[in-house]
């Protein structure tokens, strides 16, 4: 926001990009959504409020011109390459949990990442340790660092290991063995789930059946065709409309949802069931428990209806009525979740793009380094001809001196093999060009 508003009050045409980076994919996931709570007003403006977010709820939202601005991804900077050519580069209060040999390493990837006269800032208690030749202070209170020369490709390392060894480690948890008074508590916990609880089925966020407990069989069948674990594909096919809006509406609220599933077969007097749908996390992953609540009987005796020949038409009319109302509604809802997880599916696009965008900013720095290499390639290389041409030419010069001396030389190894002579030489040994390394002795 500061950059945007310097921008107009200089009015300049620049165009701005800024890459956030983390290494935790959580973090950068709920960067890209953009969403802060209503707190913010205690430090943001008003002004800045109605320019730069939108209102959504009791939620405040980036607004899309700014959001297009920033690139979100998945980044190590101790092992990951760098970006390259950058006006700015914040750091804050990360270097401080690197070990020192870390720290000199990040540093060398912000000196190669900057351009001359670029800016990093760390820390309040943070420095760029004794690299005195590449950053001056312009501001040692606030730890402000102007980058000064240009970066080699000796001055950093990218190896695939650079980040291994890097963090101080976690302490180890230590692991106890579950004592008698666990396993006779899971023992009873279980007898209690068998004889009592509801038929129940744990899926993942993909619908497929992970594990099962009581009688699922009396609400799914085995679908046919080949074995599948989906549980939509096991379901009845008059439950699957409530089934899919109650797994849906469990996901996205995560939230506890019960919706009538109907009744356990054809015949009017069967008993009916709801199905209840509870999200839980697991071990990182997202789960749903769905049971199958079957009626109670007091509660069917309550509502016990009166012999069929007293039901009247206009009662069934009510009923169906009713029925098609639910499905209406779950029909609806269905299509707010599509909705919504198309909006879902544009973020993703959005944020595979952010992706390729810092893949191509990596390639970038890559194909610099290659240039710089190439360009140290091709100057030691002409360093290498001007000295094999003044070598070549100090050679003949010598050879000319011998020659026109008209003395005769002959040059021996300490073998006494034949290395060079003079023309002044065949006068008194029988010598030719092609005995050049053969003994004097022949």
């Amino acid at each position: 926001m500061i950059f945007r508003e310097q921008i107009e009050a200089a009015k300049r045409e620049l165009k701005l990009q800024i890459f956030a980076s983390d290494i935790d994919p959580d973090a950068v996931a709920s960067a890209r959504e953009a969403l802060y709570p209503d707190t913010i007003t205690a430090d943001v403006s008003p002004e800045r409020l109605a320019r730069f977010f939108l209102r959504e709820g009791r939620s405040y939202r980036i607004s899309p011109e700014l959001r297009s601005a920033v690139v979100f991804t998945v980044q190590d900077v101790l092992a990951d390459p760098p970006f390259s050519r950058l006006d700015m580069v914040s750091c804050r209060n990360l270097l401080i949990y690197l070990s020192p040999d870390a720290q000199k390493r990040a540093i060398s990837r912000f000196h190669f990442a900057l351009r001359d006269g670029g800016v990093l800032l760390l820390g309040t208690s943070e420095t760029v340790g004794s690299d005195n030749t590449h950053f001056e202070i312009i501001s040692k209170s606030e730890r402000i660092y102007c980058h000064v020369g240009h970066s080699l490709p000796s001055d950093i390392d990218f190896s695939l290991n650079a980040g291994v060894g890097a963090r101080i480690p976690d302490r180890p948890k230590q692991i106890q063995a579950p004592s008698r008074q666990v396993a006779i508590a899971e023992l009873c916990r279980r007898l209690v789930m068998e004889a009592y609880a509801p038929a129940a089925v744990l899926i993942n966020e993909k619908l497929e059946c992970l594990y099962s407990s009581g009688s699922v069989d009396r609400y799914l069948r085995l679908a046919p065709g080949f074995p599948t674990h989906d549980l939509l594909a096991m379901a009845r096919v008059d439950m699957r409309p409530r089934l899919r809006a109650a797994i849906q509406r469990a996901a996205n609220e995560n939230t506890r949802v019960v919706v009538a599933g109907g009744l356990m077969n054809d015949k009017p007097d069967s008993p009916s069931f709801d199905i209840a749908v509870q999200p839980v996390m697991w071990d990182g992953t997202k789960l749903l428990l769905i049971c199958f609540v079957d009626e109670s009987k007091d509660s069917r005796k309550r509502v016990a209806p009166v012999p069929a020949g007293d039901v009247s038409r206009v009662a069934e009319l009510e009923l169906e009525l009713q029925a098609v109302r639910k499905e209406l509604e779950g029909a609806i809802r269905n299509l707010e979740l599509s909705s919504e997880e198309q909006s879902a599916i544009n973020e993703e696009a959005l944020s595979v793009n952010e992706e390729f965008q810092s893949t191509n900013e990596e390639l970038l720095a890559s194909k610099e380094e290659l240039q710089s290499l190439n360009e140290e390639l091709t100057a030691l290389n002409t360093q290498l001809h001007e000295t094999l041409e003044l070598q070549r030419t100090t050679s003949d010069d010598l050879q000319n001196v011998l020659f026109s001396t008209n003395v005769a030389t002959l040059f021996l190894d300490t073998g006494l093999n034949i290395r060079f002579f003079t023309p002044a030489t065949k006068l008194l040994f029988r010598v030719l060009p092609g005995d050049i390394g053969r003994p004097l002795a022949d």
